[in-house]
């Protein structure tokens, strides 16, 4: 509980209500789609679902960063200018097609130069929400990524934009700009 206080007094609560986000589900060992999690969003229901035997600040950030993608572009939402920052090459996966290299001891790293972690390469959505995480819980690698990559850089900041656009000024209270 310590953490996930720490957590949500980074954000403005001007920005959660933006979000929409109302509550938080507690739920341990969660499955969903057949496979094991760590949390999930249910943006229509306002709701965060997260195992707390497995709390990481990094999650609740990516899926926090769901309930903002859902607030502004709906479910998903097919978000033009996103696609247009990924050049030929940078093709999404899908979720079966990660969790496949996932089984075969790949797709944990950093090293794609158009997405922020291995993970990002999943779909698009998934793409925006590692972008947060990322800038939001490990700066350091956030820097790394945007300075090696004008793609990664160029996501970073739509992401960045993206929080203002939702509650203006708030990707300098939570210290992203």
């Amino acid at each position: 509980l310590h953490q996930l206080n720490a957590v949500l007094l980074r954000y403005p609560e001007r920005f959660l209500r933006a979000t929409g986000f109302e509550r938080l589900v507690w739920l341990c060992e969660i499955v969903k789609d057949g496979a094991p999690v760590r949390g999930f969003a249910m943006p229509p229901a306002k709701t965060l679902v997260l195992d707390p035997a497995a709390f990481d600040p990094g999650i609740f950030n990516h899926e926090m960063f769901h309930m903002v993608d859902h607030r502004l572009h709906g479910h998903p939402g097919d978000q033009s200018a996103w696609s247009a920052l990924n050049p030929v090459g940078a093709t999404y996966i899908g979720l079966a097609a990660y969790a496949e290299e996932l089984r075969h001891g790949r797709g944990l790293g950093h090293s794609n130069p158009y997405f922020m972690t291995d993970y990002a390469r999943a779909l698009p959505t998934e793409d925006r929400a590692e972008t947060f995480r990322v800038l939001m819980s490990e700066v350091a690698l956030a820097a790394e990524r945007r300075a090696s990559s004008g793609v990664i850089d160029a996501k970073a900041r739509y992401v960045i934009a993206a929080l203002d656009e939702l509650a203006s000024g708030s990707s300098v209270a939570l210290g992203l700009r």
